[in-house]
């Protein structure tokens, strides 16, 4: 796995907007607070899911939950700069 904290944050907070839009286009009856929620979190498994694969034993310290602390306002950040003001109306434009 890729140790470079600005290059996992950077691919993180893509995957969160990415995400974003994807359930925007997908789901637009899903209010905005829970989308930006879930996808600033949702990508936290799969950097967990990669360091759990790595390894045999994992051991999260201080440190460890901090970076993720970063990462989940780095994720909803991207959420809100990707799809933050987008009302109903126009999450059912982009579901055509």
């Amino acid at each position: 796995m890729i140790d470079d904290p600005f290059v996992i944050t950077a691919a993180y907070a893509a995957g969160a907007a990415a995400l974003s839009f994807g359930i925007a286009k997908l789901s637009p009856g899903i209010k905005r607070k829970w989308r930006h929620l879930f996808s600033g979190v949702a990508p936290l498994g799969g950097v967990y899911a990669g360091i759990i694969v790595r390894d045999d034993v994992v051991v999260l310290d201080g440190g460890d939950l901090m970076f993720s602390g970063v990462l989940v306002a780095a994720g909803i950040a991207a959420s809100l700069a990707a799809t933050g003001r987008l009302n109903s109306a126009e999450r059912s434009l982009l579901a055509r």
